[in-house]
């Protein structure tokens, strides 16, 4: 059985449904909030939050570049603060 050929009948017939729903919905009204959601998630991830505000520093943004780049720092600090908590409970009960 071709499985890709499969798999692409079904995405066609998945897109073509749905593209009426999104052309009745207006994404386009959505936009702003969308661009806003990612542009908040890319703040808060490690290395990109960083290399977005080098970039804002360079161009003279300097509160966006604070923002993005404490953000990524807050994020870099949980995410090895709970790996290294989890392995330090780890070597104590084991």
């Amino acid at each position: 059985m071709d499985y890709i050929a499969e798999f692409a009948k079904h995405a066609s017939a998945l897109i073509n449904s749905s593209s009426s729903k999104f052309q009745d919905e207006k994404i386009h009204e959505k936009m702003p909030a969308i661009i806003e959601a990612v542009d908040t998630l890319s703040d808060s991830t490690p290395i990109i939050g960083h290399v977005k505000g080098v970039y804002h520093y360079f161009t003279n943004e300097k509160e966006r570049a604070v923002k993005s780049v404490d953000e990524a720092t807050r994020t870099t600090a949980v995410v090895t603060g709970g790996i290294s908590g989890n392995n330090a409970i780890y070597k104590l009960l084991s």
